[in-house]
């Protein structure tokens, strides 16, 4: 979240610059967030795969239950 907030400042501060030393510092600033973002990002996807795959898991077995129940009422 820092990151984008990083990069969200920078962007407002780069499209209202009125010289270059402006420019610099907001472009300067979009790349820290961005290296933020890209630093913070694979630890939130590992987050969200453990919190799927645990919902995953919880639901496996009543799924098979409920799958064979379906395939014996359909050809028993």
């Amino acid at each position: 979240m820092t990151g984008f907030v990083v990069m969200i400042f920078a962007v407002t501060l780069q499209s209202i610059s009125i010289n270059l030393s402006m420019l610099n510092i907001a472009r300067s600033c979009i790349g820290f967030g961005a290296a933020i973002t890209h630093d913070v990002a694979p630890e939130l996807v590992m987050e969200l795969v453990q919190y799927i795959l645990s919902i995953m898991r919880s639901i496996r077995p009543y799924t098979i239950v409920l799958g064979n129940g379906a395939v014996s009422l359909l050809l028993g």
